[in-house]
C-alpha cells in the first residue's frame, strides 16, 4: 500500500510541475535581404569600382545570439528567447552591402571579402560597430566607426557615425525593422562620402 501512495503522490507532483512551468519558445529574427541584380551594363563598364566590404567588428557584448537591450546607462541585458537567425555579423554585413549596392551610384559594387575575390578591389571598406541594439529610452542606436582605404590599404577616408530611431511600439520584432532603418542610414552616409 504504501508504495503505491508514494507513486500516486510523484505522479501528482510531476504534473503539478509541469502544468506550473511555462515554456516559451525561441524566437529567431532576420533582416529583410533581397539579392539584388547589378545588371550586365553596369557590370561591363570599364570604370567601374569594386569595394570589398570586409567583415565587420563587433563590439563583445553583441557577437551573440540574443537581441541586446540597454537597461541603464551602464548595464545591457541579453535576451534568451528572441534571437538572431543567423550570427549577427553576418547579418549586418549582408543587409549593408545589399543596402549600399541599391543605394549606389552606378560607378561602384559592393561585394563580400572572400578568398575567391578575382577583381582586384579599388577600395576596402572596413566597419566596427560599438552600438547595435535597443534603449531603455525607447530608442534604436547603431553607433560606430568606418575606414575606407584604396588598393594599397592607404587610408582615405575615416568617419564614426551615430544613427538613432525612436521606438513607437513595444515589443522585439518592432526594435528589428528599426534596427534595419539604421543600417540603410550608415549605408547612405557611406555612399555620400565616395561622391565627395
Amino acid at each position: 500500500m504504501r508504495p503505491l501512495l508514494i507513486s500516486a503522490v510523484t505522479c501528482c507532483l510531476i504534473l503539478l510541475m509541469g502544468c506550473a512551468t511555462d515554456v516559451q519558445r525561441n524566437k529567431y529574427y532576420n533582416f529583410n535581404i533581397t539579392p539584388l541584380s547589378i545588371g550586365i551594363n553596369n557590370t561591363a563598364k570599364l570604370n567601374i569600382k569594386h569595394i570589398v566590404v570586409h567583415p565587420i567588428q563587433l563590439a563583445t557584448f553583441l557577437d551573440q545570439q540574443g537581441l541586446v537591450i540597454q537597461i541603464d546607462k551602464h548595464q545591457i541585458y541579453t535576451s534568451k528567447y528572441h534571437r538572431w537567425a543567423q550570427p549577427l555579423q553576418e547579418l549586418l554585413s549582408n543587409k549593408l552591402i545589399q543596402e549600399l549596392n541599391k543605394q549606389s551610384h552606378a560607378d561602384y559594387v559592393f561585394n563580400k571579402k572572400t578568398p575567391l575575390t578575382t577583381t582586384k578591389p579599388s577600395l576596402h571598406l572596413y566597419i566596427d560597430v560599438e552600438q547595435f541594439n535597443s534603449t531603455n529610452h525607447s530608442q534604436i542606436i547603431l553607433s560606430g566607426q568606418f575606414w575606407l582605404s584604396d588598393e594599397n590599404e592607404t587610408l582615405r577616408k575615416n568617419n564614426h557615425f551615430v544613427f538613432k530611431e525612436q521606438l513607437n511600439k513595444d515589443g522585439y520584432q518592432h526594435s528589428v525593422v528599426k534596427l534595419e532603418l539604421t543600417i540603410a542610414k550608415l549605408a547612405t552616409k557611406i555612399n555620400a562620402l565616395l561622391v565627395e
